[in-house]
């Protein structure tokens, strides 16, 4: 994993991908590698992602906005939502922590659990399936994201907020799940370097730094309806 996090922290974000393989070794089935350690009820883990509520339509945790540049013959820029570590953290027990969501999409939640399953069984960790997780697709193909309007944005503001050249066009992140298995993998190799001594030293600025826009933003959507609703 370390070695995952060391490519996609240089740019190449699909690295992480192979990661997911190993999580699931680690975490995921009635024998993982957690239990065989005799560890999984000791072991606490860092999550970065706050608590969401039951007003929380939209909550994407710990990922934020960023605009990157990707000089490809279909993809001029890769617009995506990375891992903020920069945000205070709590300590979790293992299941607890396994079993938080990490996202929230139209008060559909995805735990890390969950995306360790799909990341690993269903899109390429491990092996790729012809039909995957609808839910889990359209995070990962923009389907289900936010959509930024630029049309009627002027060039400073666009600067600002997406950077690069206004085409016009609806900009959306994808592959949302790669910024949510490099904060898996953050999570968990900073709770077996605090046990294991792995000598890990994450570069997480070094994509913020290569941003083309010049404020990186989160996105929640609360449900005002709702929260009339819980006064009553």
């Amino acid at each position: 994993m370390k070695s995952d996090a060391e490519r996609y922290d240089s740019g190449e974000f699909s690295a992480i991908n192979r990661s997911s393989v190993t999580l699931r070794t680690l975490f995921y089935n009635s024998n993982c590698i957690l239990k065989q350690l005799g560890i999984a009820r000791k072991i606490e883990l860092p999550s970065f992602t706050p608590k969401f509520t039951e007003h929380d339509c939209i909550n994407y945790g710990a990922l934020v906005f960023t605009r990157l540049p990707r000089y490809s013959k279909t993809m001029k820029y890769f617009d995506t939502m990375l891992f903020n570590p920069n945000v205070r953290y709590h300590k979790m027990k293992f299941n607890r922590w396994l079993r938080q969501p990490i996202l929230r999409y139209s008060y559909t939640d995805l735990s890390r659990e969950n995306l360790i399953r799909f990341m690993a069984n269903e899109d390429g960790g491990a092996h790729v399936d012809h039909k995957i997780n609808k839910f889990f697709k359209n995070l990962r193909d923009g389907d289900s994201s936010f959509r930024i309007i630029t049309t009627d944005i002027n060039d400073e503001t666009f600067k600002n907020i997406v950077g690069g050249f206004n085409n016009h066009k609806d900009i959306f992140p994808t592959y949302i799940n790669w910024g949510l298995t490099r904060q898996i993998v953050h999570e968990t190799l900073l709770a077996f370097d605090e046990k294991f001594n792995l000598n890990y030293n994450p570069d997480l600025e070094r994509n913020f730094n290569k941003r083309l826009n010049k404020f990186i933003f989160n996105f929640n959507v609360s449900d005002p309806n709702l929260r009339e609703e819980t006064k009553k």
